[in-house]
């Protein structure tokens, strides 16, 4: 299994390519954004989940997303990269074994993170 630090590399690329695919979904928005929509969704699911597993204080809600425009979606896809991003900065190595209750463990938790992320950001990109 990766490091935390190297899943938190591949999480922040994943985001970098989504940033990417919806910037350049304009031409075809109204076919993109309920895909985006729904990766912004499980994209903040997956950090909610592991702030659960590591019992943070604080707890970041869970939202759907409505989302009327590319600014709108690049808007969103910030705050949920900031708050992804928080939360898996605390997770350390000794961390990743930790049991989840949607997968094995926060590394795969992780791991699902970055491969959504390019996997969307790519059926994004072919959409246009």
């Amino acid at each position: 299994m990766a490091s935390a630090e190297e899943l938190r590399g591949e999480i922040k690329s994943g985001y970098d390519e989504l940033r990417e695919a919806i910037e350049g979904s304009s031409s075809h928005w109204d076919s993109a954004r309920l895909g985006i929509e729904s990766v912004l969704r499980s994209e903040l699911d997956l950090a909610v989940t592991v702030a659960e597993t590591m019992e943070a204080l604080r707890l970041p809600e869970r939202q759907q997303f409505a989302l009327e425009s590319v600014d709108e979606a690049l808007t969103a896809l910030a705050t949920v990269s900031e708050t992804s991003s928080k939360i898996f900065g605390y997770v350390e190595d000794r961390d990743m074994v930790k049991t989840t209750p949607v997968m094995e463990n926060i590394g795969g938790v992780m791991e699902a993170a970055a491969d959504q992320a390019k996997g969307s950001a790519a059926t994004i990109k072919a959409g246009s």
